[in-house]
């Protein structure tokens, strides 16, 4: 082996996981994308209503976007999915400011999707003071270790460089296990609370054990801290079936029925919805009623929480 290898070791062989760890960062800013300009289109077009839980998703959609293109760039030219014994010195360095820009890029990227969600929550829930408190209390907790964690990143070590340059012996460097270690416990806490405050939600909706159990399912998923395009996704999803209603969708042998929807004058729709309650029984309505229609409805008919 070469001395500009990192050390005398064996060489692990392949398979590299290049192309699946592409494949996978492909798709999920595929998809979250996707589900992006759906909610955008619903909101904007069907809805009428734009909100700040809409703002900071996309402000979040940018950052992961961003922490993609810099993940996609590292497959090519820093050495991503390959052996660590694979890496010359150089490559190495490029290695190591790449997953730092990476980090950087990508904390800001999961708290914004984390506050968006937690400002539909704030909608669902603007009734119910105890809950309006923790979610002040969960923003701000996401917001201040997630402001921390970006700043000990940067200033990790002094000088700058030893962050990435293992060839400087001078200076010094912050205890990061620590650091990662107080981030995975708030991290922790504010999921198992994004998990826990639809719940509250759903068990007052009427609907089939069934559904509620799914649509809890659905925002654990996003509550999940393994990528933020989840939790874009998992924000994005109440919105599918509200698109699917004013655009349902064709297929052979449900043509005639379709043409039926399609001749409902919109009054049935108006009266169906003037007929629901802030919280609905179909949590893509309750979404919607939250999201901005509640105007449309008189004080005594916002929820069902007795007020």
């Amino acid at each position: 082996m070469s001395t500009s290898r990192l050390a005398a070791i064996q060489v692990p062989p392949k398979p590299w996981l290049r192309t699946a760890n592409r494949i996978l960062a492909s798709v999920g800013i595929g998809l979250s994308t996707g589900l992006l300009i759906l909610r955008i289109y619903v909101k904007t077009r069907l809805m009428r209503k734009f909100w700040w839980d809409d703002i900071l998703l996309i402000l979040a959609w940018v950052f992961a976007l961003g922490t993609q293109a810099v993940i996609l760039w590292g497959y090519i030219h820093a050495g991503f999915g390959v052996h660590v014994s694979n890496l010359t010195l150089p490559v190495m360095s490029i290695y190591q400011k790449t997953v730092l820009a990476a980090a950087i890029i990508y904390v800001p990227a999961l708290a914004l999707a984390k506050l968006s969600l937690l400002m539909l929550y704030y909608r669902l829930l603007y009734t119910v003071r105890m809950w309006q408190y923790v979610i002040f209390l969960v923003a701000f907790l996401i917001s201040g270790y997630s402001i921390a964690l970006t700043l000990a990143l940067i200033f990790a070590c002094h000088p700058l460089q030893k962050n990435w340059d293992a060839s400087i012996s001078t200076g010094s460097c912050i205890n990061r296990d620590g650091v990662y270690l107080a981030t995975a416990i708030t991290n922790t806490v504010s999921d198992v609370v994004l998990i826990l405050i639809p719940i509250s939600v759903v068990r007052k909706l009427r609907m089939p054990l069934i559904q509620k159990i799914g649509v809890i399912c659905m925002f654990g998923i996003g509550c999940l801290n393994i990528e933020a395009s989840f939790i874009i996704i998992c924000g994005c999803l109440p919105y599918v079936r509200q698109f699917l209603r004013h655009h349902p969708v064709r297929y052979p042998g449900r043509q005639s029925r379709n043409r039926d929807l399609e001749r409902s004058p919109p009054k049935c729709l108006r009266q169906r919805k003037m007929q629901r309650t802030g919280l609905s029984d179909h949590i893509e309505m309750a979404t919607d009623e939250a999201n901005g229609n509640d105007d449309d409805n008189p004080p005594e008919n916002r929820n069902e929480f007795g007020q």
